[in-house]
């Protein structure tokens, strides 16, 4: 990874400020609120006569709003699974199409691919809605996506493993990323983003989704809700302030830093975008905002972990090949994907590890502890610690959590990766 693109990793993360008060009341139940009190009719939606009666159909013609409401009252897996994809859905673009109507910088949105959340805000370019970024529009967004994920999730965990079959085109869904009330931009958009998934030409997505489906996407929401819950954990305020001009066209209020010249003729284009990457990384000193944030993470991803060993459980059991989301390995997957029993059982490790690290059961590795010695992760989301960088990384942050047992060590992890064949990362992002 190259020093530009880890600050602007760190970057990313400091457009969230203020979400301990202005996203973490309620811990995102107002977001699941908003969201059920009422469905309009999808604005910009293509004309459609009949309206859909099927997830693939409200997901073609954008009619995601139409679709909450079709489904809302289901009781049958089928419908309940749709439901969930379309929370998802709705989420996704009610988050990227704010963005963009908040000015989610055209110019450095490339920059931002591989991060979490950035890459789903108008992957297939942005049109810049013109205004004002501020602190709370921006936590507003966060917590909103949030609660699509925690809404989600409480749907799809009502499915059993009664078989079910849901058939969706993925080439052919279309969602309103950028805000303009138009469903115009492909889901492959973000699948490519955030999966590599590209198609070839023509080449037509189709998924007929099952049960072992829905345990996976109780998983994704599950991890997807983690991750928030760390981020809003904390008040972003000294990043904010030091960084929301490099992210929003109009932030308000704006950084000091904004009115410089952000190309010094003597230093060459990026200096003062380096610089103040460098301030940024200076303001990660911050303050718990929501004590109990990191401790609701740490279940999530248990949630994770127990959800995509339901996921395998349900797979295995198959004996069709019928449009495969993830495939057992008799079977095929999206564009030909497949995966082998030497990777399941590898990913089946992985889950135990990752287990016996967030329950405190081993001790999660810092490059200054002697062998032997850990960080009890239960200790630490317990009781967490400010979020200083600096601190973090030279180690006196973490001194309270040091404790002497198993530890998850480099070592361990090369072996659990193995299987992978240098792709893990990729399979855990599809599979999760």
């Amino acid at each position: 990874m190259s020093i530009r693109n880890f600050f602007l990793i760190i970057l990313c993360l400091g457009s969230i400020h203020s979400f301990a008060q202005a996203g973490n009341e309620g811990n995102g139940e107002q977001g699941i609120q908003d969201q059920t009190a009422s469905v309009e009719t999808s604005p910009g939606a293509m004309n459609h006569d009949p309206t859909p009666t099927d997830l693939d159909g409200f997901l073609q013609t954008g009619m995601i709003r139409e679709g909450l409401a079709h489904f809302a009252n289901s009781t049958d897996n089928a419908g309940r699974f749709s439901l969930a994809f379309l929370q998802v859905a709705d989420g996704v673009q009610r988050f990227s199409g704010g963005m963009n109507q908040l000015g989610f910088r055209q110019d450095l949105d490339r920059s931002f691919q591989g991060l979490p959340f950035f890459r789903i805000v108008g992957p297939g370019g942005l049109t810049g809605g013109g205004e004002t970024a501020t602190p709370e529009k921006i936590a507003a967004l966060f917590s909103d996506l949030r609660g699509a994920f925690q809404l989600a999730n409480e749907t799809v965990s009502a499915v059993d493993d009664e078989e079910f079959k849901v058939e969706v085109n993925l080439g052919k869904i279309r969602l309103d990323l950028t805000g303009d009330g138009n469903p115009g931009e492909p889901l492959m958009d973000v699948l490519a983003a955030t999966m590599g998934m590209m198609p070839q030409g023509d080449e037509e997505v189709i998924i007929r989704f099952d049960s072992g489906d829905a345990a996976w996407l109780q998983g994704y929401t599950h991890v997807l809700t983690g991750m928030l819950e760390v981020l809003l954990a904390y008040d972003w305020q000294p990043v904010w302030d030091q960084a929301a001009h490099m992210i929003f066209e109009n932030p308000e209020p704006a950084p000091a830093v904004a009115a410089f010249d952000p190309t010094p003729a003597d230093f060459g284009m990026d200096t003062g975008l380096i610089a103040d990457l460098i301030a940024t990384i200076h303001a990660i000193n911050l303050e718990v905002s929501d004590p109990e944030g990191l401790a609701r993470a740490r279940d999530s991803f248990l949630g994770m972990v127990a959800s995509s060993r339901l996921s395998w459980e349900r797979i295995l059991a198959e004996t069709d090949n019928d449009h495969e989301w993830v495939p057992s390995p008799t079977q095929t997957g999206p564009l030909g994907a497949t995966i082998t029993q030497e990777e399941i059982d590898g990913w089946m490790d992985v889950l135990d590890e990752l287990e016996a690290v967030l329950t405190g059961e081993k001790l999660m590795p810092h490059w200054r502890l002697s062998p032997g010695q850990g960080i009890n992760v239960d200790k630490l989301v317990t009781d967490p610690p400010r979020l200083d960088l600096i601190m973090l990384l030279q180690g006196s942050a973490i001194a309270p959590y040091i404790e002497s047992g198993d530890v998850s060590d480099m070592d361990t992890w090369e072996a659990l990766t193995g299987p992978f064949g240098g792709n893990f990362a990729g399979f855990a992002i599809w599979v999760n």
